[in-house]
């Protein structure tokens, strides 16, 4: 029996191309999230995030053990579509928070729903490739000389469990 739930969802088509599909395999794989759907919520949360930072003046730094790097403003971030592939119509149910967010970036970036997860899916999936590699997500107010730093919960492979011994096993220690 399905228990009816006070979580409002709305369905949104989009039309995102193979190198999309690709980016939230990827991204499935190596977040925490259990579905297409909340990747694009997070990815969308971290993109109007940077949205708000960069408007504000502020500045997203990659932080290595030897050297620092500014990420691009959301705005001048862009990928070439020649290797995007072809078309895939994709349904994907989101929460109508998610939806009103997705909706309000469009509006305010004047692009369409689908460009504006492909470029969101982008600057999430830079964050985690990031993070991935061991580097700190900082971000720098130039006004204040502050910083504080993300943290993007990222799916840490798990070592391989060892096999007990024979010999133990054939002792009794196991």
């Amino acid at each position: 029996m399905r228990v009816k739930s006070d979580v409002r969802s709305v369905r949104r088509s989009l039309i995102l191309r193979e190198s999309t599909m690709r980016r939230l395999r990827f991204l499935r794989e190596h977040t925490e999230a259990d579905s297409d759907s909340e990747i694009v919520r997070k990815a969308l949360m971290y993109y109007e995030q940077l949205c708000d930072d960069s408007t504000s003046g502020r500045e997203l730094i990659v932080r290595g053990s030897d050297s620092e790097t500014a990420i691009p403003k959301t705005e001048d971030f862009d990928e070439p579509t020649s290797e995007e592939g072809a078309s895939i119509k994709r349904t994907l149910v989101l929460h109508e928070k998610s939806a009103a967010r997705l909706d309000a970036l469009c509006v305010i970036n004047a692009v369409s729903a689908s460009e504006l997860v492909r470029d969101s899916l982008i600057v999430y999936e830079k964050l985690v490739d990031n993070t991935l590699l061991g580097r700190k997500l900082i971000v720098r107010d130039h006004r204040n000389n502050d910083e504080t730093q993300y943290f993007i919960p990222v799916s840490r492979p798990i070592p391989p469990k060892r096999r007990p011994s024979t010999l133990l096993h054939t002792i009794g220690f196991t």
